[in-house]
């Protein structure tokens, strides 16, 4: 009785130390994972903010050039104003699209990170109750013919096993809303930052062309002046 009651302890913690390495290298892939996609958007979200930078000081660079050709050019600038302002819809209109297909790309990618942790929970779970029935079984049938103490020890272990794949299942869930959640304030975050900056640009805009108009305006009754004297 005593040695097989020492089998049964090694037998036991050999199955404890290998558990526990299997949930440190399972946990250690799913960190990895996580880090890699959070680069990936971290990478994509500077590379927008470049882009919208150099488009700020192109739009600039195009708004001092209209200064000058408006200085000199005096009368035409009714169609100049409203050749811009066709080209400024266009640019708007062409600048929502894009951002739309950005944003349909962080979604898809959002997606598909989603669906792909859902589905290694699922197999990770498959994996431990398909491990855990075929112990119990093996345990089962190795120990049915001894004593009730033993048969005790064994009820007791299977309500071991059933809390701790319930902690298990718990602690996946808490980490997948961590995960959504995150997702959702990045999302959030994004979309509150473009529809301010589309607001500015068409402010921007819209001053422009006032004082473009105003400039005119108040040069013209001046000449005439200037002519009659």
């Amino acid at each position: 009785m005593c040695s097989v009651r020492s089998k049964f302890l090694k037998q036991k913690s050999a199955a404890i130390k290998i558990q526990a390495t299997v949930k440190g290298y399972i946990a250690k892939k799913s960190y990895k994972k996580i880090i890699h996609a959070a680069v990936v958007i971290q990478v994509r979200y500077t590379a927008m903010i470049r882009a919208r930078r150099i488009r700020c000081e192109y739009i600039r660079l195009k708004d001092a050039v209209v200064k000058m050709q408006s200085l000199h050019r005096g009368n035409t600038t009714r169609t100049y104003v409203k050749k811009i302002k066709a080209a400024i819809k266009i640019q708007s209109s062409y600048r929502r699209y894009r951002l739309f297909q950005k944003y349909r790309r962080f979604k898809q990618s959002a997606i598909i990170i989603q669906s792909s942790f859902r589905r290694y929970q699922n197999v990770q779970k498959y994996q431990k109750l398909k491990t855990a029935v075929v112990r119990i079984q093996q345990y089962y049938m190795a120990y049915r013919m001894k004593k009730k103490m033993e048969e005790k020890f064994k009820l007791m272990k299977k309500s071991a096993i059933v809390l701790q794949s319930a902690v298990r299942r718990l602690q996946c869930r808490r980490r997948f809303k961590l995960m959504k959640t995150s997702c959702v304030l990045i999302q959030s975050r994004v979309r509150g930052y473009l529809v301010r900056k589309h607001y500015l640009e068409k402010r921007n805009h819209a001053i422009v062309i006032q004082s473009y108009v105003r400039s005119w305006l108040a040069w013209k009754p001046y000449k005439v002046r200037i002519q009659q004297q």
